[in-house]
């Protein structure tokens, strides 16, 4: 199984540059623009990485079977949201975690 995972971030920067966009143009837009990150990985890669962030490598996995109807790969196609907003995701895999690992230990 594999996920195009995206960080809030770049959601949001992409979120903004339309924004900007709308602004800067009379016209009414309307159109669809996947956002993601280009750069899907494996359930058990972003594990693997979540262990090593955190540094915790005893944790069991368990497996299980797949949930009837879940799709194995999601992969967005972000060229129309670099053609339109200049959108480059910034924030890789690893770095998202740990982003988040922080936010989290600071609210938990």
């Amino acid at each position: 199984m594999m996920r195009d995972y995206t960080f809030i971030d770049d959601v949001v920067d992409a979120f903004n540059a339309s924004i900007v966009l709308l602004k800067n143009t009379n016209q009414n837009i309307y159109e669809i623009i996947n956002i993601g990150n280009d750069n899907p990985i494996s359930l058990s890669n972003l594990i693997e990485k979540i262990k090593d962030a955190l540094h915790k490598h005893d944790i069991q996995i368990i497996i299980k079977n797949p949930v009837k109807g879940d799709v194995q790969c999601t992969h967005a196609n972000i060229n129309r949201a670099k053609q339109i907003l200049n959108y480059k995701p910034t924030v890789s895999i690893l770095s998202g975690i740990k982003l988040f690992y922080k936010w989290f230990i600071k609210r938990a």
